[in-house]
């Protein structure tokens, strides 16, 4: 068994930011239990229950032996493992991010915007490309293999805790996803590191989602597509309901990207969530909305009433955005998208052969695309951003800007949105992996992200004849 001063050795943590810099929502959102996450902030996390120390190997070893795919109808299981744990959540902030596509971009974009303001930052996105640590990223590095083991080891023993104590109780066991698991250790490891505040991507649909189980402050939903259709729904407003569910009482605010404000059907499933649960939202639009908003608002001024939805303020006027056209030049600027220097035919493995000493360094080399010009315009702040990213990504930039924006109660300065946005590695989205001849690799994994990839391969390259030689689109 562990210690708890072995266990402090292997975390290796680092004193975090001011709480000063920290959002303050109330006296701090409840938890999933309805207490005040406050109290925790300021006081050091050890794990509460005896744990068998697992090795790395031994880790993957656990993980691999669970039951591997799938989603469990409840939060239960994991809310309970969490409690066993002495709630690790409630000693950082979170924020929770959904939606069909997008969330992952979304997700990086604002841990690299928060650790930029100095702030100690934990992030968690799924999958992984190549190894299962970049599920969990602390302060911008990969997870050590120690302190994810010591995370895999904590959520096995309250695993076997919880169901231990249902078979006194003569009930059945809970069975632990795979995901609920690596959530659980991800919780655990972000606490041990005394992180302050932790980025969660949510892993499929929502409301049974195991990221579900801690309460944000800030939630966002990127958008609503067909996707995981047999277990989310049919439709996409079932999809949406699912989704919804994410938006819980007490949180300061949540960010709805353009894909959830349409059709009308999606977007009033989200704001029947924000109205029963109390919670303000902010619309994130294309420029194009610009004006059918105002004459919105115009009219109902006019009228002599509020501008508001079904009864549910917005917390602020809505974020818009846009991209100009790429621009017909070599990209000079910082780019995430990194030319692996592959030897073989065999891409993927060559990448597999590359160190991973932090999580997807940007590269030193100039990118083979050239850049679009992305243009911000929150409540706050005009944004202008030249990056060598596809011009998809410029819904995802305006979500983490307005994130951000929400977190600290202020803008994000200028020079820190350009340099975290054009640096910011997203491994998998219209990703170079060689530039001679261009090889793009994008996770591509349903009909709506499929054809985002596909419209910006043709804008870029017009002609059939200038296109890379080889596309590469994962499903």
């Amino acid at each position: 068994m562990t210690e708890r001063g072995e266990q402090d050795k292997r975390a290796q943590v680092k004193q975090g930011a001011p709480a000063s810099k920290r959002l303050q929502v109330k006296q701090g959102a409840p938890d999933a239990q309805g207490e005040p996450k406050a109290s925790s902030r300021h006081r050091t996390y050890h794990i509460p229950i005896p744990y068998e120390d697992l090795t790395y190997p031994e880790a993957l070893s656990h993980i691999k032996h669970i039951k591997r795919l799938g989603i469990s109808p409840m939060l239960e299981v994991v809310i309970e493992m969490l409690e066993v744990l002495g709630r690790p959540n409630s000693y950082y902030d979170t924020i929770q991010v959904g939606g069909t596509n997008g969330k992952t971009s979304t997700s990086r974009f604002t841990a690299s915007l928060l650790r930029a303001h100095g702030l100690r930052t934990a992030l968690y996105t799924s999958p992984e490309l190549i190894d299962i640590r970049e599920r969990l990223e602390i302060a911008g590095e990969l997870v050590t293999p120690e302190l994810f083991a010591t995370g895999v080891a904590a959520a096995k023993a309250a695993g076997e805790y919880v169901n231990d104590r249902r078979a006194g109780e003569h009930r059945a066991p809970y069975d632990i996803t795979e995901f609920d698991t690596l959530t659980v250790a991800a919780l655990v490891a972000a606490a041990l590191a005394q992180v302050e505040v932790c980025v969660l991507e949510v892993g499929m649909g929502g409301r049974w989602d195991a990221t579900t189980a801690t309460s944000p402050c800030i939630t966002c939903v990127t958008g609503i597509a067909l996707d995981h259709t047999h277990i989310l729904g049919d439709t996409v407003e079932e999809i949406a309901a699912e989704k919804a569910a994410i938006i819980k009482r007490g949180q300061h605010v949540c960010v709805l990207g353009p894909k959830a404000l349409t059709p009308a059907s999606v977007k009033q499933a989200f704001i029947d969530a924000c109205r029963i649960k109390n919670v303000p939202f902010i619309e994130v639009l294309p420029q194009s909305e610009r004006l059918r908003y105002a004459e919105a608002e115009q009219n109902m001024l006019q009228m002599g009433l509020s501008f508001e939805e079904n009864g549910v303020y917005p917390h602020s006027s809505p974020t818009f955005f846009d991209a100009t056209d790429v621009f017909e030049k070599p990209a000079s600027v910082p780019t995430q998208s990194g030319a692996i220097p592959a030897q073989s035919d065999d891409i993927l493995a060559e990448a597999s052969k590359q160190p991973v000493p932090s999580a997807f360094p940007a590269p030193a080399a100039a990118a083979a695309l050239s850049p679009h010009t992305f243009f911000i315009d929150t409540a706050n702040t005009k944004y202008t951003i030249e990056a060598a990213l596809p011009a998809y990504q410029a819904s995802n930039i305006a979500l983490a800007l307005t994130i951000c924006e929400q977190f600290f109660g202020t803008s994000v300065p200028q020079e820190i949105a350009l340099k975290e946005i054009t640096t910011c590695p997203v491994p998998g989205r219209f990703q170079v992996i060689r530039s001679a001849p261009l090889h793009i690799v994008d996770a591509a994994h349903n009909v709506e992200s499929l054809e985002i990839f596909v419209n910006e391969v043709k804008k870029r390259w017009p002609n059939k004849e200038d296109r890379p030689l080889l596309l590469n689109a994962m499903f």
